[in-house]
């Protein structure tokens, strides 16, 4: 492969649906299987469409995957080679050497573009397939690094009610592809990252409660509350609860 200059840091690193799973896939046999590596087009489709290790699925045609190629060719992160005595074209991600990511960083952002939002443990347990043996401490290290500086690559998401630990995500998307995250209002708004009620959430709800117990004051005054019912007159058609009927 010829040698490239890193990205410049005012150049943009936004790879649509298509072109992140190119690149995931790409990453990931890279490093689990370098035998293989680079890819066919056909080995390309099979990766970025097999079932495992994937969220979402997808169904990409061949044609939809040379689109993508060509696009990441053009941007300078993929290049297409021949391996000597071979007829069929090939194809390398240049993400490690755009970016100057070692493989350790490389294994973390492949799970991230193939599978979404993950936990550190999640990262640590995942990218263990593509020969990155890291402590969750190591992959939070690496992720907090590269989450700082002129091109950040990833991010921590708060924590979602009913999640017990944030997730990180990538930033090589679109910013209206990008993962809604929890609102963090904090101390002055409706809820915290945990679903907890903020302060103006709570002072409305005593509001309403004062108001209810107003309303019951004035009812209980009134005599309306507790009053017992005015028992309803006999009639001779009206039979006694004892079964008999009063002719008197």
């Amino acid at each position: 492969m010829d040698a490239m200059e890193p990205a410049a840091p005012d150049e943009p690193l936004i790879f649509d649906i298509t072109e992140r799973r190119v690149l995931g896939t790409l990453i990931e046999k890279s490093l689990a299987t370098p035998d293989v590596y680079p890819l066919t087009l056909n080995a390309l489709v099979s990766g970025c469409n097999q079932k495992s290790n994937r969220d979402p699925v997808m169904s990409l045609e061949s044609f939809e995957i040379d689109g993508a190629l060509q696009a990441l060719k053009i941007k300078g992160f993929v290049t297409m080679v021949e391996r000597e005595g071979g007829r069929t074209v090939r194809y390398g991600h240049r993400l490690g050497e755009r970016l100057g990511l070692g493989a350790p960083e490389l294994a973390v952002l492949a799970e991230l573009l193939l599978r979404g939002p993950q936990t550190t443990n999640e990262l640590k347990t995942r990218t263990a397939r593509m020969g990155a043996s890291l402590s969750a401490e190591a992959v939070e290290a690496l992720l907090g690094k590269r989450a700082e500086g002129d091109r950040p690559l990833f991010r921590l998401s708060p924590r979602r009610p009913g999640e017990r630990y944030p997730r990180w995500r990538h930033l090589l998307m679109p910013a209206d592809e990008a993962p809604a995250e929890p609102a963090v209002a904090g101390p002055e708004g409706r809820s915290d990252a945990a679903g907890r009620p903020g302060r103006t959430d709570l002072v409305a709800r005593l509001a309403a409660l004062e108001a209810r117990v107003a309303r019951l004051e004035t009812f209980h005054d009134s005599g309306v509350v507790g009053a017992a019912p005015e028992p309803e007159p006999k009639t001779r058609s009206q039979p006694d609860p004892s079964g008999w009927i009063d002719v008197d």
